[in-house]
């Protein structure tokens, strides 16, 4: 959906770093439209919905409300899910938006987004992705399923040759980032 040119994010104190992330995350179509599609997996409590209770009978014949094994809330998801929500029904393209709330998820498991000082952009958007991946994935083993990998996963394939003997190995890994240097002259 083109969110058109808009009013963007608002600056709450040093969230440039913030800012810059989320907007270039944001336009990722593939991304955002996993995460509305993982949104409607979310259990209701975490969207301010009442969720349906499940009634079982138990081992003495009582009627009683079933419970699931309790799982950490997908806080960062949903913090981002608000913020795409947000984006999408805001009336004025021109309106700006808080994304402090996807901040404060995120601090609650990397404590050194704690408070409003600066921030490095990189750090921010690999413990924003990787907590995404944790929260998507539910700490499940297959790396590969989720928003994340479908959409940043790269593979790189080194093969080293030896000059001497001309004995080659190749060596395959996977990232979910690929950080590369800028030349100065470009700069």
């Amino acid at each position: 959906r083109d969110r058109g040119i808009g009013g963007g994010f608002r600056n709450v104190g040093n969230t440039c770093y913030l800012n810059a992330v989320l907007q270039a995350l944001l336009v990722i179509e593939p991304f955002v439209t996993s995460l509305r599609h993982l949104s409607k997996q979310l259990p209701a409590r975490l969207l301010g919905e009442e969720s349906p209770a499940t009634l079982v009978l138990d081992d003495d014949g009582e009627v009683t409300e079933e419970t699931e094994e309790e799982k950490p809330d997908p806080v960062v998801l949903t913090s981002m899910v608000d913020l795409i929500t947000k984006l999408d029904r805001r009336k004025n393209v021109r309106e700006v938006i808080d994304p402090s709330e996807v901040k404060r998820s995120l601090a609650k498991t990397v404590k050194s987004f704690e408070g409003w000082g600066q921030q490095d952009a990189h750090e921010f958007l690999t413990f924003l992705l990787d907590q995404l991946h944790q929260e998507t994935t539910g700490g499940q083993p297959n790396e590969a399923l989720g928003p994340i990998p479908d959409t940043f996963k790269c593979v790189v394939k080194h093969t080293r040759t030896c000059q001497g003997c001309q004995d080659s190995h190749t060596n395959v890994e996977n990232y979910l980032e690929l950080s590369i240097d800028v030349p100065t002259e470009l700069h």
